[in-house]
């Protein structure tokens, strides 16, 4: 699989990433922080189309986003490695074996750090989802 420099340098494959490096290079980054987000809803009624609507909460207020999610997008779980909506769509995709995501995983998103500089910039988010999906889940926020 693809190799993945952490921030202590050292590579690793992608398939075999553990939560503490994704802590350890988070705490290590000047730039972002871990935040977690819970899985509150997946919703399976979209799957013909090619993508399922993930509800996540996320930070101290436990704010909720929703969003469109290939169906064989990975996220990481804590303590338990990749999951998507659909392993074996990830697996023929991305050669990436993962378990099912299910209500209450708690998955690892990166947010930007934030500085007393910039106070709007607090309220930006970076999911493990691509693009055109950070974009559907702006425009399910207006």
């Amino acid at each position: 699989g693809s190799l993945i420099q952490l921030a202590s340098g050292e590579l690793r494959k992608v398939e075999d990433m553990r939560t503490e490096d994704f802590v350890s290079s988070a705490e290590k980054s000047p730039a972002l922080r871990l935040d977690p987000s819970t899985v509150v809803r997946i919703d399976n009624s979209t799957a013909a189309k090619g993508f399922n609507l993930l509800t996540l909460s996320y930070g101290e207020n436990r704010n909720q986003v929703e969003f469109e999610s290939a169906l064989g997008h990975p996220y990481f779980v804590y303590g338990q490695g990749w999951a998507s909506c659909d392993p074996e769509k990830t697996l023929s995709l991305y050669g990436l074996r993962c378990h099912q995501l299910q209500v209450g995983d708690i998955c690892i998103s990166l947010s930007p750090r934030t500085t007393s500089s910039s106070p709007g910039q607090g309220k930006k988010r970076r999911w493990s989802a691509p693009d055109q999906l950070q974009h559907s889940a702006k425009k399910s926020k207006e």
